[in-house]
């Protein structure tokens, strides 16, 4: 029974690292795999009893002086192959390619390099998990079974090997391979012996697979003598330190253990003999990669690559899966150092390993059988997890996360006995305690591994099967939501406003709202699709721009807008009187109220003019600080906005909803029918002058301003021209790079002090001048936008002279 619910968490890992690997998609067995299928290729050489690849190198390498350059051989080489004369070899490990890929090539053609990883990756876990489960047993018989089933199911997750076989190719391959042969070396030589084994067979299949680790890996030479010295007890056992022939049998041991050992070197060597004519070359100096070759036996690249294999922290994202690996080295790297920067450190992404620290205390009092052997084996095991990736980068100046597969269970294992140990030699509320840490820690380090997983190496799953990596983001959102909640500033903002929209807009398209700086900022958007129709737009920091259907709004009306952004969520909802109207989801940017923009765009030096809203906006802040009667104000009615000189004294004859607009400030107020309230108003449907004129002498044929507008290059103006003594005509200019002047209306008679009244009504597209009562122009166009600010009385705009460039009469309110 305890075996059978250990056996259960291993194949649900196992199947987690499948499902990995073929990153929810078919593997493609039985379909050809092609040439950058490095092990199927080498394997079909290997099949056609040769050592070098079927693939023959293009003639332009052999035109090249520099065939080994980077930059050079780019267009034309076989990426990562070893080119050596006129042929390519391969510097991975042949194990894998000769134990797993050739047999299964002659029995189903090529096998998919990721499927190969699963399969090597999942017998790696299963002999890794051997030896856990015989230590366990051996020194601590008392552990309960779930805390086996745990132990287990933490080294299967944080033991790097699902984030090694995301994407997986030749690389992991290799890699999985090596840690497989690492493994149950490992397994044998702990076993070598016990329980009626014979002590022989135990250390040759040891020995063995250590050499075809090193078959898989080179590197793998470098921790050959620390996973050797977990032989040690077995070759010095008591049953061989005395009597007759005590030195021969040891003799025998070492022999059995070394022979396999050194005899898979022999054949490494011939293999490289026989391809590179030295018995230790690989091929990597003939490597023809995307860098230059990497420096050896550097001392500078230990401490760089302890920093990246032990300490680079990842980045935490409020996105799925989290967590990212992201190595950024905080000085500078030696000088050819090779690194990926999807890496993070091990004491950062499984900080269970950092219980090894204090394994002295911890076994002095704990209950565990053969305590000194124990202490012997946790720590070699722990010798050959550190020695393994230093020793590495000294001779080799390289980092990667996926190299942390090689050496994670030399350190997981014995921290995983020492938590265990930690639990049973506690009582009551210690006990409590070291559980407590041991559920956060390594559900950390477990749930971590899973979490770097999804991303992997070069974020395969997002990039290749981006349904499935959306569809567990929606299955993740609740978590994404939550954690928000928990950690981010500036999350959501609820703005409310009252909002009159005008009867045409000025632009195609204007700011509602935005929010941001003036860096990254969402906006939202209004257009108008037809009289009284409009439509809402956003535009977020990131993403496509999202719209709405086509909404009913009464011009002038005022409607009580409430917007919240929430930046966890990702939405923007309005709600308008109460009802919701529509929402957005879009991965907006940080909401600050202090960052939150009315009617415009951000505000900064430098930042980009996004126009204004041609409509009526009274913020909540105007409500909370004004008196009361701006939260039932009277729709703007279809009139034309009073305009003034001065703010000194109201016009006479206002209805109520009928704008007025004072020449020198800023907005303008509308009358409720019992007094006149400050709106924001930046642009105007319908405006009307009246003034008093007396017109100058100015000679017949010219033309003087008598009131312009516009905003921007868009201007327009009525101007006055006199056709003779006492009579003048009006007409319409318009500005487009110079001033174009209208059809004037019929000539009328003028006196001194006549009431004029000019009507611009952009709406219906109309102007229209009446001289004592009198019309005495109307002319139709599409008018320029009404600038509240940009109005001028007998005035022509700054720098753009209309006729005379002022009217040379006199003008009274």
């Amino acid at each position: 029974m305890r075996d059978r619910a250990v056996f259960v968490v291993l194949l649900l890992v196992v199947a987690f690292y499948f499902w990995t690997a073929s990153n929810g998609k078919p593997f493609g067995v039985g379909q050809p795999q092609g040439e950058e299928s490095f092990y199927n290729v080498l394997a079909d050489a290997l099949r056609h009893g040769q050592l070098h690849l079927r693939l023959e190198p293009r003639p332009e390498m052999f035109e090249l002086m520099e065939p080994y350059e980077p930059a050079r051989n780019d267009p034309f080489r076989l990426h990562d192959a070893s080119l050596y004369k006129g042929k390519y070899y391969l510097y991975f490990g042949v194990v894998p390619a000769f134990l797993l890929f050739v047999p299964w090539q002659l029995v189903a053609g090529d096998l998919p390099e990721n499927l190969g990883a699963a399969i090597l990756g999942a017998a790696a876990l299963f002999v890794w998990g051997l030896a856990l489960r015989r230590m366990i047993r051996t020194h601590l018989p008392g552990t309960p079974l779930w805390m086996e089933a745990g132990a287990l199911l933490t080294l299967g997750l944080a033991n790097v090997m699902p984030f090694l076989m995301r994407g997986a190719v030749v690389y992991e391959v290799a890699i999985a391979a090596g840690t497989l042969f690492l493994g149950a070396a490992v397994w044998f030589l702990l076993t070598a012996g016990e329980g009626g084994r014979p002590l022989a067979t135990g250390l040759a299949l040891g020995g063995l697979c250590l050499g075809l680790a090193v078959g898989c890996r080179p590197n793998h030479v470098l921790v050959a003598p620390f996973v050797l010295v977990l032989a040690g007890p077995a070759v010095l056992a008591p049953s061989h330190a005395g009597g007759p022939g005590a030195t021969e049998r040891r003799g025998r041991a070492a022999l059995a253990l070394l022979a396999p050992l050194l005899a898979v070197g022999l054949l490494l060597g011939l293999y490289n003999h026989a391809r590179f004519g030295s018995w230790t070359q690989f091929g990597t100096p003939y490597q023809l990669g995307g860098m230059r070759p990497v420096p050896w036996f550097d001392p500078r690249a230990v401490p760089t690559a302890f920093y990246f294999h032990f300490l680079a922290p990842p980045v935490f994202k409020l996105d799925f899966p989290f967590l990212l690996p992201h190595g950024a080295y905080p000085g500078t790297t030696p000088e050819g150092f090779f690194t990926d920067s999807s890496t993070t450190g091990f004491l950062v992404h499984a900080p269970l390993v950092l219980i090894l620290l204090f394994a002295g205390r911890l076994l002095r009092g704990a209950p565990v059988e053969d305590a000194a052997r124990l202490r012997f084996r946790i720590l070699a095991l722990a010798a050959a997890g550190l020695a393994l990736p230093l020793l590495t980068s000294l001779v080799f100046a390289a980092a990667a996360m996926r190299y942390e597969a090689e050496f994670a269970g030399f350190l997981i294992l014995p921290a995983l006995l020492l938590w265990i140990a930690a639990d049973q030699s506690t009582r009551g509320r210690r006990r409590v305690a070291v559980r407590a840490a041991a559920f956060l820690v390594l559900g950390w380090s477990a749930l971590a591994g899973v979490a770097l997983s999804f991303s992997g190496n070069m974020d395969v799953l997002r990039l290749h099967n981006p349904a499935l990596f959306a569809a567990l983001a929606g299955r993740f959102e609740p978590l994404r939501v939550a954690l928000g909640r928990l950690l981010a500033s500036d999350q959501r903002a609820l703005v409310r406003m009252r909002v009159a929209f005008p009867e045409r807009l000025v632009g195609e398209a204007e700011p509602l709202l935005s929010s941001g700086d003036k860096e990254a900022h969402d906006v939202l958007w209004v257009r108008q699709l037809g009289p009284g129709t409009f439509a809402f737009d956003l535009a977020p920091v990131a993403g496509p721009r999202l719209s709405t259907r086509p909404l009913p709004l009464e011009p002038g009306r005022f409607y009580d807008f409430a917007v919240e952004l929430d930046h966890v969520r990702r939405t923007v909802a309005v709600r308008v009187d109460g009802a919701e109207a529509f929402a957005f989801s879009a991965r907006i940017g940080p909401v600050h109220r202090n960052r939150i923009w009315v009617s415009r765009g951000p505000k900064g030096s430098g930042a980009v003019s996004l126009g204004r809203f041609s409509g009526t906006i009274v913020t909540d802040t105007m409500m909370l600080a004004g008196r009361p009667g701006l939260e039932s104000l009277p729709r703007i009615e279809a009139l034309p906005a009073l305009y003034t000189e001065s703010a000194q004294a109201a016009p006479a004859g206002a209805v109520p909803g009928q704008l007025w607009a004072p020449a020198g400030k800023d907005g303008a107020y509308l009358f409720t029918g019992t007094e006149w309230r400050w709106v924001p108003r930046y642009f105007l449907d319908r405006v009307q002058v009246d003034r008093r004129v007396t017109f100058g002498n100015a000679p017949p044929g010219s033309t003087e301003p008598l009131l312009t507008w516009g905003a921007g290059q868009r201007l327009d103006a009525v101007y006055v021209r006199p056709v003779g003594p006492g009579r003048v005509a009006f007409g319409l200019a318009r500005w487009s790079g110079a001033w174009e002047l209208g059809v004037p209306g019929s000539p009328v008679a003028t006196r001194a002090l006549q009431d004029v009244r000019v009507t611009v009504d952009r709406v219906a597209g109309q102007v229209t001048v009446a001289l004592g009562g009198r019309e005495a122009l109307r002319a139709r166009a599409d008018l320029a936008p009404i600038l509240r600010s940009a109005i001028l009385v007998g005035q022509s705009p700054p720098a753009l002279s209309l006729g005379r460039g002022a009217f040379s009469g006199r003008i009274e309110p």
